[in-house]
């Protein structure tokens, strides 16, 4: 990953990276990520290029996951 660079998918880091996570977790510090800690879909890159592998995409992802269960709230408060 490129620095300033939005990540693309979850998984796993292989180098160490200072992560924005707050568009997830609503942390307003980039988070210190060293190897084998799990980034997430949409989160940025902050500070120098690292390396990760990805585990998840697509509907499996973090991110869609919370979205499904948001989805779900709002249907139940309709009902």
């Amino acid at each position: 990953m490129k620095e300033n660079e939005r990540i693309p998918a979850d998984g796993l880091i292989l180098s160490e990276a200072f992560v924005d996570e707050s568009m997830i977790t609503g942390e307003s510090r980039a988070v210190n990520k060293k190897t084998n800690d799990l980034v997430y879909g949409g989160s940025l890159n902050q500070n120098q290029p690292f390396e990760m592998k990805v585990t998840t995409l697509g509907k499996d992802s973090f991110l869609n996951q919370v979205a499904e269960l948001v989805k779900k709230a709002q249907a139940q408060k309709l009902s």
